[in-house]
């Protein structure tokens, strides 16, 4: 294993929204540091610049999805990754395989296929 796991804090997101409605905001996360989002089905989040070093083929995202779902991971606006998400009232971690990725890219997390319900997103965390 060449590559540590890289995670990502949901705090760091340079842009959240796009569906127009209201609901989507940031709170303190359930770990007390960082930031946890709740989304609504049709947002997007943005990262940049988001290093996977010699290359991720794992995927793994801590969520809170009273209604479940999908996010879709994108790299460079191309999908690597579809996550499908339970309904849980409770954190959950959800990974999923994923096309390898090395380097940095702008990652983007898609939203448009979860439940009624907000999704609460803590964290991303990619390894092998």
């Amino acid at each position: 294993n060449d590559m540590k796991d890289s995670e990502i804090m949901v705090g760091e997101t340079l842009k959240i929204g796009g569906n127009g409605k209201s609901g989507s905001s940031k709170s303190k996360s359930r770990s007390g540091g960082t930031t946890t989002y709740k989304v609504r089905s049709g947002d997007t989040a943005i990262w940049r610049y988001v290093d996977f070093g010699k290359g991720a083929l794992e995927a793994n995202v801590t969520v809170k999805a009273p209604a479940g779902g999908r996010i879709s991971l994108l790299a460079d606006g191309k999908k690597i990754c579809t996550l499908e998400i339970p309904a849980s009232d409770g954190w959950q971690e959800v990974g999923a395989k994923m096309e390898k990725v090395s380097g940095v890219h702008v990652l983007e997390a898609d939203f448009s296929e979860c439940g009624t319900d907000l999704l609460q997103l803590d964290k991303i965390r990619f390894g092998r």
